[in-house]
């Protein structure tokens, strides 16, 4: 059963806009309250349309270029959430500042030792620890830039 209003496998569908009054295929993704981003987070399994390349060697006049510096970006709690805590098998940090600079994301155990490291690129706002091979109990997980850096506790209970 397909209704014109659900989206497809891409999550996209046909839509007529003000911008496009004769229609366009367009895609969708969520975000809530807090403009946080909610299912689905991509575009399906394929693209519709051409990708295109290009290669910016200047900024046209007028425009105002403003470069944020790894070492002036501040990691603040209010921009990171985690979820959920206790967790049985996933370990889930997500950003709401997508203008973030690339992020070193760690999660250690209580004596430091490195379990697992990512690196949160500028732009992405989620990412993922599986659980499966940690043991129950209290694990960190360590936002960084460099510069600065946040912790965050969080407990491993599969017996729940």
């Amino acid at each position: 059963h397909v209704e014109e209003y659900y989206l497809d496998v891409h999550n996209g569908r046909f839509a007529i806009t003000p911008e496009y009054p004769a229609g366009t295929y367009a895609y969708y993704a969520t975000v809530d309250v807090n403009h946080n981003s909610t299912y689905p987070y991509v575009v399906g399994p394929a693209f519709y349309g051409n990708v295109t390349t290009t290669t910016v060697s200047s900024i046209p006049g007028g425009a105002t270029n403003y470069v944020l510096a790894t070492s002036d970006y501040f990691i603040n709690d209010g921009i990171i959430k985690m979820y959920p805590n206790p967790t049985a098998e996933i370990i889930t940090l997500q950003i709401s500042d997508v203008s973030h600079p690339d992020l070193k994301v760690q999660l250690v155990n209580v004596v430091g030792q490195l379990m697992s490291e990512q690196i949160l690129k500028m732009g992405s706002t989620i990412c993922n620890f599986e659980t499966a091979s940690l043991y129950n109990g209290t694990y960190f997980v360590i936002v960084s830039n460099g510069s600065n850096k946040k912790t965050y506790k969080v407990l491993v209970n599969k017996g729940f």
